[in-house]
């Protein structure tokens, strides 16, 4: 459900789900307007007002703790991304210290590890679904590498530093992992929307006159809370988000790979 709401056009998602919100909000400024006098809710101004301070900074605390995870969730995923594809070419590279054919099946074992995490992983990644721990690609590699028997002082030499980047590779591989699937649990997703709800129904207890004016303020807060929260949404799931990360990088390392001599 959610991977196919963050495929709508951000602006138009943005718009409509703001635009309902406000609607429903509104539709109960005019219910609340119409049962209940406006002289009563001028009575209750001054504790109202201090409890909707202290709920207010309560909410805007948990509110930016919620974006700042969120952030560090895509940053995070960017990061191993961005290390994973670099090992993938730095193997590559140094596959070329060895005779063609030991470089040539170690670049087709690093092009098929590439091509797993495109075409398997990351469709899993992108629907939030928790992904199938299948470690064949990692693994092959590994098999690959350590069956190698280096004849040359040179060769010792660069086996010993890829054997030091699969390392890095499985660790960045693991992390993406982990940070894809990590995100926001659904207690806190509630806790957000409950909040944010309370914070808008506080302002159904002060006095404004004229309902266009009480339904501005209420629709400017209830539009900026909806806002945030779509903000939140999306950096929870960088893959299909506004900014959904594409497999551009990984796209570029096969291409690069099958390219070299």
């Amino acid at each position: 459900m959610t991977h196919g709401l963050l495929s709508i056009p951000w602006p138009i998602l943005v718009g409509l789900v703001i635009t309902l919100v406000c609607a429903v909000f509104i539709g109960g400024l005019h219910l609340v307007r119409q049962r209940a006098l406006l002289g009563s809710l001028r009575d209750s101004h001054d504790v109202a007002g201090f409890a909707y301070g202290v709920v207010g900074v309560v909410y805007a605390v948990l509110l930016g703790f919620m974006v700042l995870k969120a952030y560090d969730k895509s940053v995070a995923v960017h990061d191993a991304l961005n290390d994973e594809a670099r090992v993938l070419l730095d193997l590559g590279h140094h596959s070329l210290a060895f005779p063609d054919s030991v470089s040539q099946g170690m670049r087709k074992g690093l092009v098929r590890y590439a091509n797993t995490v495109i075409e398997h992983e990351w469709p899993q990644m992108a629907h939030h679904t928790k992904l199938m721990d299948d470690r064949t690609s990692i693994d092959e590699l590994w098999h690959l590498y350590l069956e190698q028997q280096p004849v040359s002082q040179r060769e010792y030499v660069w086996f010993d530093h890829s054997i030091n980047l699969i390392d890095d590779l499985s660790d960045a591989r693991l992390r993406r992992q982990v940070a894809s699937h990590e995100g926001i649990r659904p207690m806190m997703w509630g806790l957000l929307i409950v909040g944010g709800m309370i914070v808008v129904f506080f302002l159904y207890l002060f006095e404004v006159k004229g309902f266009f004016r009480h339904a501005l303020f209420i629709s400017l807060i209830a539009g900026s809370i909806t806002f945030v929260l779509l903000v939140v949404l999306a950096f929870d799931h960088p893959f299909t988000g506004p900014n959904g990360i594409e497999p551009t990088m990984l796209d570029n390392v096969v291409r690069h790979l099958s390219e070299l001599p």
